[in-house]
């Protein structure tokens, strides 16, 4: 502390050596240290904690393991063991250092291109993007890509997307309650699916909260508007709902469906599903039993005891009040989007329709925080197995695959069922 004491407060020389050591060897080190993270035995280890953030927040510039932050650590003390040794050290230069640093990380995660398009192009070699975390092998540099520029990373879609994000007029998120807000998230998935068409995009999954039947049909709108897309679109419900009927313990003879009134694809395949398997199923008699053949009707039961059964399936809406009434024990099986707000400690949930990721799987991530590492959302692993099965069909609407050959296709292509014991283990 005592030699902190006598820094001076400004010295031109410490701050063109900072400036310099951070161009050279720190560029030059993160650059190969982040492109080793990409390989996949770091990667699957360590790396892929950061980029389970696809759609960034400054938040996420520090969102690393402890290993990762030891490292960076090493690296950004580079120019102050340097500045220290020559004897060019400086509160300035310390100061500005550190500053920089935090102000370009944060601002190289916000989601959005702050610097203007004639900065870059009076200086191209200091070009920043933060497009690397929607392009895995590419772009790894830190602050300044002249080391993908020399090393061949650099993405080549770099420069058009910077160009189209500071020129395109902002827009502002809305919300589903009203009719014109509706029309106008369906006009931005619907340019998502022509933008999509237009590259030769062979599927398109409208992910989770895209494919609300009120909202457009569950998909169905756009393939009624465009009958000859030649991008699939999927909703994804058919391995949603094999997923979900897999996830309830075997011999299990009735099952408890609680939702909000609205009675969405997912829960009416889902109770069908288990009525045409012999499980009784209970609630939402009313609005089911109109839907169903008598057959399967025979198998629906109005509940008047929540105690009737211990396994529970639930969607978000599911409240605390309505939680409290099951029995100690019960397994709540969320059937939505979305994972209810838990309130009990002696029952059990399960995590929203999910699966772990095969290990060959590179360069695929999601972006549902709730859900542990490499684990992907059911509706979004449809749309890969869409792809991966060639098939010629949209999934959207009414539209519902064989659930059976949906499940086996998932097995076969290395997606792993997401039990509790996995989702234990994937979290340590």
């Amino acid at each position: 502390m005592e030699q902190v004491h006598h820094w001076p407060l400004w010295r031109t020389d410490g701050i063109i050596i900072t400036a310099l050591i951070h161009i050279g060897p720190v560029e030059f080190l993160y650059y190969w240290f982040h492109r080793a993270l990409h390989h996949h035995f770091l990667y699957s280890r360590y790396h892929s904690h950061h980029h389970s953030s696809i759609v960034t927040e400054p938040i996420t510039s520090v969102v690393h393991p402890f290993a990762e932050v030891l490292v960076y650590y090493a690296l950004f003390t580079i120019p102050a063991i340097a500045t220290e040794f020559t004897g060019t050290t400086s509160i300035s230069s310390f100061v500005a250092y550190t500053t920089f640093i935090d102000f370009m990380n944060n601002m190289g995660h916000c989601n959005f291109e702050l610097i203007p398009k004639w900065i870059f192009s009076m200086f191209p070699p200091l070009k920043y993007h933060s497009l690397h975390h929607t392009q895995f092998r590419t772009n790894y540099s830190l602050f300044m890509p002249m080391y993908d520029y020399i090393f061949g990373t650099m993405d080549k879609s770099s420069d058009k997307l910077y160009e189209k994000s500071v020129e395109r007029k902002a827009e502002v998120p809305d919300v589903y309650s009203s009719p014109w807000q509706r029309e106008r998230i369906n006009n931005l998935i619907e340019e998502a699916i022509m933008e999509a068409d237009q590259k030769g995009v062979k599927v398109l999954s409208l992910g989770l909260l895209n494919q609300e039947e009120k909202l457009n049909d569950n998909g169905e709108v756009y393939i009624r508007k465009h009958s000859q897309l030649k991008v699939k679109v999927v909703d994804g419900s058919s391995l949603v709902v094999a997923v979900i009927l897999n996830s309830i313990p075997k011999g299990t003879s009735q099952v408890i469906l609680q939702g909000r009134r609205r009675l969405s694809k997912v829960a009416y395949s889902v109770a069908l599903a288990l009525c045409q398997r012999g499980i009784r199923t209970r609630k939402l008699y009313t609005r089911l039993k109109a839907k169903f053949t008598p057959e399967a009707a025979t198998n629906l039961v109005l509940s008047k005891s929540a105690n009737a059964s211990k396994t529970w399936l639930v969607d978000d809406g599911l409240s605390e009040d309505e939680q409290l009434k099951a029995p100690k024990g019960t397994l709540f099986i969320p059937y939505s989007q979305f994972p209810p707000r838990k309130a009990r400690n002696d029952c059990f949930y399960l995590n929203t329709p999910a699966m772990i990721s095969p290990k060959h799987l590179q360069n695929v991530d999601s972006c549902e925080n709730w859900l542990p590492r490499r684990v992907m959302s059911a509706w979004r692993i449809a749309g890969i197995l869409h792809a991966f099965e060639g098939l010629k069909e949209h999934e959207c609407g009414n539209m519902m695959f064989d659930i059976d050959k949906v499940w086996k296709a998932s097995l076969d292509h290395g997606f792993s069922p997401l039990t509790m014991a996995s989702v234990t283990e994937s979290k340590t």
